[in-house]
């Protein structure tokens, strides 16, 4: 979250709102110069805030990835002929891939003849055709299952802060230090305005939840989760079948290696 610390100190000359930076002990004015030493409390309590910002925007990100998702999924509605021939489509799909997996070790066997002649190494590309084919019924599952990343907009302002060098007041953005429009005076967010911040951005989070809930609940009511139920479900058992090959497999080039190396 690259927002600023949402903290800022007074220049001890000219009261000029200078935003902590969570790296420096120190910072300079730069309209007098001076040179100004940032309280450590300051420094933690923007580390603080800042942290708890973060850590809610992640989880506003993931709720809006969510929902984004799921709106996808209700909008796709697959109709009475896509969901019939569905399984045929995974079958041939899965039926590609092991062609895919075969046609690999069949072309290295073809171009590198000593491979084939050679009993571990044989076995060793049959492995790797099964990892091939394997990722290519893999590719199925995280298509169905795919997120895409969204940025949730969090909430802008907070709550009001008074200067108090001039009286005015002036809303305090969430995660900024600011100062103030009409003296330039900082605005020091005390721990009140920052827990109105995150308390802003937590019910912020809440509803992005509950808008993800909804957007679920409506897309069970489609033919899609049948759909995405039906090809988990194939491309599961396949997927095991072809780990449970690939384990057998592995203890067969065990047992060749040993055999050989006695």
């Amino acid at each position: 979250m690259t927002r600023g610390t949402g903290i800022a100190i007074p220049c001890s000359t000219c009261a000029a709102a200078l935003p902590v930076e969570l790296g420096s002990r120190a910072l300079r004015c730069p309209h007098c110069r001076t040179r100004n030493a940032i309280p450590k409390p300051q420094r933690l309590a923007a580390a603080v805030h800042l942290e708890r910002l973060a850590a809610m925007a992640r989880v506003a990100d993931e709720f809006a990835s969510e929902g984004d998702y799921q709106r996808r999924r209700r909008r796709f509605q697959p109709g009475a002929i896509l969901a019939g021939i569905a399984p045929l489509l995974t079958s041939l799909w899965m039926i590609v891939g092991l062609g895919v997996g075969v046609g690999t070790m069949m072309a290295v066997f073809t171009l590198y003849p000593a491979v084939n002649r050679n009993q571990i190494a044989g076995m060793a590309m049959g492995l790797v055709a099964m990892v091939i084919w394997a990722g290519w019924v893999g590719v199925l599952r995280l298509f169905l299952t795919r997120r895409r990343a969204a940025i949730a907009a969090l909430p802008a302002t907070a709550a009001d802060a008074r200067c108090s060098h001039c009286g005015a007041t002036v809303p305090v953005l969430i995660g900024h230090a600011m100062h103030c429009p009409f003296c330039a005076a900082a605005l020091l967010p005390d721990r009140a305005v920052q827990e109105a911040a995150e308390s802003r951005v937590e019910r912020h989070v809440i509803e992005l939840r509950a808008q993800a809930v909804v957007e679920a609940m409506q897309s069970e009511a489609t033919r899609m989760p049948a759909l995405e139920n039906m090809i988990a479900m194939v491309t599961g058992a396949q997927l095991f079948t072809i780990g449970l090959s690939c384990v057998v497999t592995l203890v067969v080039i065990a047992i060749a290696v040993v055999t050989a190396l006695r």
